[in-house]
């Protein structure tokens, strides 16, 4: 995830710094080449999964067989859609602010400055990845949950990136009915969560937060 190297401060004195490691890997489906992504080096079994299903090619319970060898990652999958239906999960907004909080506290984050966090949590259960790209990050906790078996119908995604149109049809693609940012999201995104029942947190800091679509959801009993 890190690696310590030299590097020269602003007065050209030679000091060590942490920096995030950035490396690519191929990912391939059913026997043809789907994508090379940069990423971080670990946790590439969840990558794969997650990445399978943020993309839409297959549910969890289609995939087959995941295959890494670095710096390729191998897969069989059968091509199944999620079903489209909109989930009556409804939440209490305190859950969000706690979630963001324990997503801002990456030890990684603060040596590095230099990696994305995400996190789900569904039913008492937490789960969070980090990575130096934001659409890596996703999958890989998306793959974790997977296969630690999560309802992702009942389920919050939290992110420290701004929530794009990628991010967003992640989520829906997963069935993620919530989606929270500490930053911005971005118009293609809001189209995406109105057209899939998501509500959109953005700007979730210090206890506020800007709410963009599908309001509904507050209220939990």
């Amino acid at each position: 995830m890190i690696s310590k190297i030299e590097c020269f401060n602003e007065r050209l004195k030679r000091v060590e710094d942490y920096v995030a490691v950035e490396v690519k890997v191929n990912i391939y489906g059913n026997d043809r080449f789907l994508a090379t992504l940069n990423c971080s080096p670990e946790k590439l079994e969840y990558l794969a999964i997650g990445y399978l299903i943020d993309m839409g090619y297959t549910i969890y319970e289609g995939i087959k067989r995941i295959e890494v060898r670095y710096p390729k990652i191998f897969a069989e999958f059968e091509i199944c859609r999620r079903k489209r239906e909109i989930s009556n999960f409804k939440f209490r907004i305190e859950e969000v602010f706690r979630l963001m909080d324990y997503l801002s506290s990456s030890e990684v984050w603060k040596l590095t400055g230099g990696i994305h966090t995400a996190l789900i949590h569904c039913n008492g259960d937490t789960f969070i990845c980090e990575d130096v790209s934001r659409s890596c990050a996703v999958d890989k906790v998306v793959g974790l949950a997977a296969k630690r078996g999560v309802d992702f119908d009942e389920s919050i995604l939290v992110v420290s990136c701004r929530i794009s149109e990628i991010i967003a049809k992640k989520a829906a693609n997963a069935g993620i009915p919530v989606v929270a940012s500490r930053t911005a999201v971005t118009t293609a995104g809001i189209e995406v969560a109105k057209e899939n029942g998501i509500t959109l947190l953005g700007f979730v800091r210090n206890g506020t937060a800007k709410v963009y679509t599908n309001p509904w959801r507050f209220g939990k009993a």
